[in-house]
């Protein structure tokens, strides 16, 4: 049977996570964004093929992965490589795990953001030809 008195209180559970999560995804957004942007601009202006190939391989990767794979990865990887980075920066041992979990999120949405809208810019210029003149202008 279904308990009915504890769905309002469930509900109140879920809702104190809504701003946390919205700013997540604004924040994974933004800096997607940006990054690929720049990811974007290098693969239509390189002429370098190690660059390009790298950053083929790099949004392959991404775009085959699903997304709770890469969190995985991410979440047993990453602190393994940023305590170091932290007992550096902050002088004194950062354990592995000391490292806060929000940064996997961050680092793998942002990363995972960076590889589709790179797609999406990058080959928005291929859409038309040289001779074609974009609508704007027309």
């Amino acid at each position: 049977m279904i308990d009915f008195a504890v769905i309002p209180t469930a509900l109140l559970f879920i809702a104190e996570a809504i701003p946390n999560t919205l700013f997540m995804a604004f924040v994974s957004l933004f800096f997607g964004i940006l990054l690929g942007s720049v990811i974007a601009l290098i693969r239509i202006r390189s002429k370098n093929v190690i660059v390009n190939g790298f950053l083929t391989v790099f949004i392959s990767f991404f775009r085959g992965v699903p997304s709770i794979v890469q969190l995985f990865i991410v979440y047993y990887s990453l602190p393994y490589l940023l305590a170091p980075l932290f007992t550096s920066i902050l002088g004194h041992t950062v354990k592995p795990f000391d490292v806060s979990p929000y940064w996997t999120v961050y680092t793998t949405f942002i990363l995972y953001n960076t590889v589709y809208q790179s797609e999406n810019l990058s080959s928005a210029p291929s859409t038309t030809g040289s001779t074609k003149q974009p609508s704007p202008w027309a």
